[in-house]
């Protein structure tokens, strides 16, 4: 839900915004362009090509295919299965985030110094790798990308670079099964930013879902997500 939410909204503030942190809207320092470069399957392609058409109007010195998140995902099923040591799988995560901007590119450093030049933040963001990765728990392989990526690459992009950041969306068992050295490590760096679903929120989620298939089914003037339990509940019972 908060994948889809940051592609529709397509950059930070705007997130914010739509959350109500109206404080933080059109604030420079928090202001950045959201960049899906992986996206689940049952994502809808339309909102991934608003995202991209955006940023590329926003920084047209990056050549992004409205198709990345799909050509992202299949050059990870074509080689997962032959990386064999973390050095590889370093180089492969690197090389796949830095060719999505583009083939022009020799590093993300000259990615970062355009974005510096622009005065322009990125965001990658990153869904859907339980349906690559889907044997995390008795392939050695799996279990080494992903940990390389929620450790290595994100730590690699939040110290080296000023205007690239990085947003990992997994299920909370993929991360415990990927990472076995240093998980309560982990586990509590990243604590605040756990998703906890309460039964409320999975009830909104149900309206959320119906709405989906019949865009006229709830038809208030306030997002689903900010409507009361009352109201939540007078729909439910129409379902």
């Amino acid at each position: 839900f908060l994948y889809q939410k940051m592609v529709k909204t397509k950059t930070w503030s705007h997130f914010l915004f739509e959350l109500e942190d109206s404080d933080t809207f059109g604030d420079e320092k928090s202001e950045a362009i959201f960049f899906p470069i992986l996206m689940p399957k049952a994502f809808l392609a339309e909102l991934i090509k608003n995202s991209i058409n955006y940023l590329s109007e926003e920084l047209p010195e990056f050549d992004v295919e409205n198709s990345i998140c799909y050509s992202n995902e299949n050059k990870i099923l074509k080689t997962k299965s032959v990386i064999e040591n973390e050095g590889l799988w370093l180089d492969f995560w690197e090389k796949l985030i830095l060719e999505s901007f583009g083939k022009k590119f020799n590093s993300l450093k000259d990615v970062d110094d355009i974005l510096g030049r622009n005065n322009k933040r990125i965001i990658l963001l990153i869904d859907g790798l339980e349906e690559i990765f889907k044997s995390v728990v008795s392939d050695d392989q799996e279990r080494m990308a992903i940990s390389i990526l929620v450790q290595n690459i994100v730590n690699n992009i939040k110290m080296k670079y000023k205007n690239i950041g990085i947003i990992v969306f997994m299920r909370y068992d993929m991360a415990q099964n990927a990472i076995i050295v240093n998980w309560a490590q982990f586990e509590q760096q990243y604590k605040k930013y756990k998703l906890e679903w309460s039964a409320n929120e999975a009830l909104r989620l149900v309206v959320w879902l119906f709405q989906q298939s019949d865009r006229k089914f709830f038809k208030e003037n306030i997002p689903i997500e900010q409507a009361s339990d009352t109201l939540i509940n007078r729909y439910l019972t129409k379902i």
